[in-house]
């Protein structure tokens, strides 16, 4: 059997969900050929606190422990697992808020800040989640929505008594798999990040996002490969931003919250708790604003406005792909934009 004893080892989260290849060690039974399979990792107890969710499995993957023990299932287990949780009593963390965003926006940001509470469990961009929205299911015997809820609700797995809710911070072009989230899971309430088109276009050419490089994610508006690599880096990461700002239009719940960076840390981080349903106490509320002080991605770092940087450093064709292409739907978003009166 390819199963891991929960009941033993309850701490394991799945780190990645992939079509299995040849020469990966695997405890149990071998995953079949190009079937997907499952990468676990024990956790123990500890919080996912870094910025993002792969820092915390590359902590936790450096472990003897994890050196020396670490499964590679079938899809089968994670199902199952999945379906364990859901249907106990104590061990689950439900997710209390989904956070989307354009990319490079303050989406890490909040996240720093609800975690700074020790009873919420905080997923920045979890690549089992991640994983099981790419995967292309329609050739095996579960669906993208099932492979994604049991995703959620593993990583998910209360180990630790004190978490009382999970916050979920999605990847930038998962706003692209909006509805197949919301179906899954269509009562959790949801915020989307946006900034300057100007400011995420720059950053995000300075340092390339893994969905931004051609051929490392889908391909916007039907393209194919020859033509997004001869493609300038400037208009291709723009059609990229493009296509998750119009995905963000067509966001249409009335669980949903749009927050320009702007407002964020003060007046946004508030409205956002407040939309959440989350109540805090005036010491909780310093110690998660505190975070707002410090880089994001960079914890030990001092945090620096960089808007204007990048204005001025960003190239004249930068400026001028932003303008065609992103701004219109930038002055979309503004009208769906929370404002402080």
């Amino acid at each position: 059997m390819d199963l891991i004893d929960f009941n033993h080892f309850p701490n394991y989260l799945p780190i990645s969900i992939r079509r299995h290849a040849l020469g990966h060690a695997a405890i149990g039974s071998t995953p079949a050929q190009n079937r997907p399979a499952v990468d676990w990792c024990d956790f123990g107890t500890e919080a996912t606190r870094r910025p993002f969710f792969a820092d915390d499995a590359h902590h936790q993957l450096q472990k003897p422990f994890n050196r020396q023990f670490r499964p590679y299932t079938g899809i089968e287990t994670l199902l199952s697992r999945a379906e364990e949780l859901d249907q106990s009593t104590g061990k689950l963390v439900m997710p209390a808020g989904f956070i989307f965003h354009v990319s490079r926006c303050g989406s890490t940001l909040l996240c720093q800040q609800l975690a700074q509470l020790p009873q919420h469990l905080v997923l920045s961009e979890a690549t089992a989640i991640d994983h099981a929205l790419a995967l292309d299911c329609n050739t095996d015997e579960v669906s993208n929505e099932q492979l994604l809820r049991a995703a959620v609700l593993a990583v998910c797995a209360k180990r630790d008594a004190h978490w009382r809710s999970a916050w979920i911070k999605f990847d930038a072009w998962h706003a692209l798999e909006f509805q197949t989230i919301r179906r899954c899971f269509p009562d959790v309430p949801w915020v989307f990040l946006y900034r300057d088109p100007l400011e995420v276009l720059h950053s995000n050419l300075v340092q390339r996002a893994g969905h931004t490089l051609p051929g490392a994610g889908r391909l916007p508006y039907g393209m194919n490969l020859m033509q997004a690599v001869v493609m300038p880096s400037e208009e291709f990461v723009a059609l990229k931003i493009r296509e998750i700002m119009e995905a963000a239009l067509n966001f249409d719940d009335a669980r949903g919250l749009f927050i320009n960076y702007q407002d964020l840390p003060e007046p946004g981080f508030r409205k956002v708790l407040e939309h959440f349903q989350l109540r805090v106490n005036a010491a909780e509320l310093t110690q998660m604003q505190s975070a707002s002080r410090m880089h994001a991605k960079q914890p030990g770092l001092a945090f620096t406005p960089d808007a204007a940087r990048k204005h001025d450093e960003a190239s004249e064709l930068t400026k001028s792909v932003s303008q065609q292409l992103l701004w219109p739907l930038y002055q979309a978003l503004e009208q769906r934009r929370w404002r402080p009166t």
